[in-house]
C-alpha cells in the first residue's frame, strides 16, 4: 500500500459523497456509509455478530476502485453513473428504505435499524406491505 493510497481510509472524503450526490445517490445511503459499526452493539440479542457495513465497502470501489480496477464513478462520469450493486444497494441508493430492508442480509438489516430506527424504515413502506417489526 502507497503512503498516499486512500483505498483504505474508512471514511468517505467530502469530494468522494459529493461525488455520490452528483451522481444521484439519496442521502440515506451516505447515511450508512457514515455510519460506524464500532459504535454499534457488536453482539446482537440472537448471538449474531454485526462485522461489516457493505454498503461502505461497495460505495469505496466506485469512488476509490480496487487493486485492479480504477474508479467507476468520477467527476466526469458523474452525470451517467449508474450503481451496479443488487436489489438492496439499488433501493437504498434510490432512498427506498423499505424496500432496502426487505432485501438487506442480516447485517444490513441491523446497521439500518440502528441507523434510521423503525419509524423511518416504515414510512416508505407501501399501503399493502406489512410494517417492519424487527
Amino acid at each position: 500500500m502507497e503512503a498516499n493510497d486512500d483505498r483504505f481510509e474508512p471514511n468517505l472524503t467530502d469530494h468522494e459523497r459529493r461525488l455520490l450526490r452528483w451522481a444521484g445517490a439519496d442521502e440515506r445511503l451516505i447515511e450508512v456509509c457514515e455510519f460506524d459499526i464500532s459504535s454499534m452493539e457488536q453482539e446482537r440479542d440472537d448471538g449474531k455478530d454485526v462485522y461489516r457495513n457493505s454498503v461502505l465497502e461497495e460505495v469505496k470501489k466506485y469512488v476509490r476502485g480496487t487493486d485492479h480496477v480504477p474508479p467507476s464513478l468520477t467527476e466526469e462520469k458523474a452525470e451517467d453513473f449508474r450503481p451496479y450493486g443488487g436489489h438492496f444497494f439499488t433501493a437504498l441508493w434510490e432512498g427506498d428504505l423499505y424496500r432496502a430492508y426487505a432485501r438487506a442480509d442480516y447485517n444490513n438489516q441491523a446497521i439500518m435499524r440502528e441507523v434510521f430506527g423503525l419509524y423511518r424504515i416504515n414510512a416508505t413502506r407501501p399501503e399493502h406491505a406489512p410494517k417492519v417489526t424487527a
